[in-house]
C-alpha cells in the first residue's frame, strides 16, 4: 500500500519557531493539531500493514 498526498509535521521547525508564531498557533488551536498529527505518525506503520492483515485474517 502506497500513501500518498499526506502532509506531515516538522517536529524540529515547530520547535524552532518564534514564541510570537508559536503563540499564535496555539490561540488558534492549530497547536493542537500538530502535536496530534506528530502524536499519529507512528499509527501510519500499522495503517500500511492493513492489507496484509485483512489478508491474513481472511477479510476485505
Amino acid at each position: 500500500m502506497q500513501l500518498e498526498g499526506l502532509f506531515k509535521i516538522d517536529e524540529t521547525k515547530l520547535n524552532a519557531m518564534s514564541d510570537e508564531a508559536f503563540v499564535g498557533l496555539r490561540k488558534t488551536k492549530a497547536l493542537i493539531l500538530a502535536y496530534a498529527q506528530l502524536l499519529s505518525l507512528n499509527q501510519l506503520a500499522q495503517f500500511q500493514k492493513l492489507p496484509l492483515i485483512r489478508q491474513q485474517h481472511g477479510t476485505a
